[in-house]
């Protein structure tokens, strides 16, 4: 079947006559076997800025956090789950603004015992993905 899609029935040029299947199907049947598939429509892009914090102990080690749980209520604001589910990841979170201060309150809200530690950030500068 898949080398049919491949040879034969192609999405530009189907080539109906050839088809051993012809008689099975239902592109074909209705009319619109030159339309097949259709082509899904592009995403809009999105502009996210993400702080995230890099700790590394003498040792070299860093510390991870787990992937996201699955949760049924989904900010459409946080696009972290998304961008980093099933994967280990540093903090991170979505900001809007200068992200230091919102950074520092959630590591804080991360990790309550640190609650007099006074973070000293450095910009690690902009990645752009596509």
């Amino acid at each position: 079947m898949m080398e049919l899609g491949a040879t034969l029935c192609t999405p530009k040029s189907p080539q109906c006559l050839l088809c051993p299947v012809a008689q099975f199907c239902e592109g074909r049947r209705l009319g619109i076997a030159e339309s097949l598939p259709e082509k899904q429509k592009k995403r809009a892009t999105v502009e996210v800025t993400l702080a995230a914090a890099v700790f590394v102990d003498a040792e070299g080690q860093t510390l991870l956090l787990p992937p996201p749980k699955n949760t049924k209520e989904k900010s459409s604001a946080d696009h972290v789950p998304a961008l980093v589910s099933k994967m280990w990841h540093f903090p991170t979170l979505s900001v809007t603004g200068e992200p230091a201060g919102k950074l520092s309150a959630f590591l804080r809200k991360l990790m309550p015992g640190s609650q007099s530690h006074k973070w000293q950030f450095i910009r690690a500068g902009k990645v752009v993905t596509r």
